[in-house]
């Protein structure tokens, strides 16, 4: 068959301070066999020259779309692409991450097959391979295991059903990929996981998830980030069914005890499954996160 795909993804970026990598990330996307697409692109707040570079990209693509309107955060700045979308399946994107060229083909496949047969609220979950200047962090595959695809932002991919149930993101949140991957598990009619690496995630220190930084630093703002699962189970417009809801509790009741330095507590958990507990412990103290960074490419991916 020729001609363009039928289906639309929408690929929402937010992006900032992004100069560095913004260029070779739109070429990736630029660069996917699926080419019905559109990539909105908004700023939040750059102060280097990530507009000029998104905005020369949009003069010379006319699937890309540049939404520059100040400060949102990295949430207010996926409510408003999200927003901005008319897509059949929404995929969500770092501006410093880049996409294998058949990222968008497999993904928009698999919705096709779930909607065909008869699924609206479809959830798509892939796996990831890190990249980074730091060779501890570089090449890792996340999930190791080709069974079963990563509950992460950048990874997943939803039907527009779906996207509708997810967004808008609460604003008290700091960061979507919590609380999209909680939707997405908990409320899909349709879950297909895939083997397919579709995102090079790129490792840094400017990441908003606190890998590579000091105990206090990271402790707050995991705990920040953590939040999603208390509201994935407190929020009652969601109707969240009574089984995932209470392991958002148990997630929730993990973090208290974690951000506590309650290392006991946390392990003592009647309800918790032991990954989440380890997982958990291993960001508990300063020496336990000490020595789950050094060793990321052995406790990573499980």
């Amino acid at each position: 068959m020729g001609g363009i795909d039928p289906i639309l993804v929408s690929v929402l970026s937010p992006i900032f301070n992004e100069s560095k990598h913004l260029e070779e990330m739109i070429a990736s996307v630029r660069a996917q066999s699926h080419a019905n697409f559109e990539l909105i692109l908004v700023d939040d707040g750059s102060t280097d020259d990530t507009v000029t570079k998104a905005r020369l990209a949009q003069s010379l693509d006319p699937r890309i779309r540049v939404i520059d309107e100040g400060k949102l955060g990295k949430v207010g700045a996926f409510n408003r692409a999200f927003a901005e979308s008319t897509g059949d399946v929404i995929v969500l994107m770092g501006g410093d991450d880049v996409m294998p060229p058949e990222s968008l083909a497999v993904r928009a496949d698999a919705v096709r097959q779930a909607v065909a047969g008869g699924a609206q609220r479809v959830a798509v979950f892939a796996r990831l391979q890190t990249m980074s200047e730091n060779r501890k962090f570089d090449g890792q595959l996340i999930p190791r295991s080709r069974r079963k695809g990563a509950r992460s932002g950048g990874t997943l991919a939803l039907s527009r059903e779906l996207a509708r149930v997810a967004f808008p993101i609460p604003q008290r949140l700091v960061a979507e990929d919590l609380w999209i991957g909680g939707i997405a598990g908990a409320l899909a009619d349709a879950i297909v996981d895939l083997p397919d690496v579709v995102l090079r995630y790129r490792i840094h220190d400017g990441n908003s998830n606190p890998r590579n930084r000091d105990f206090a630093t990271m402790t707050e703002a995991m705990h920040a980030r953590m939040l999603a699962y208390r509201l994935l189970a407190e929020v009652p417009v969601l109707a969240v069914p009574a089984e995932p809801r209470r392991r958002f509790q148990v997630l929730a009741e993990l973090e208290e005890r974690r951000h506590a330095g309650d290392l006991f507590g946390l392990l003592a958990h009647s309800e918790a499954r032991l990954t989440d507990k380890l997982r958990a412990a291993s960001m508990a103290t300063p020496l336990l996160f000490q020595l789950r960074t050094s060793l990321f490419r052995l406790f990573s991916g499980w």
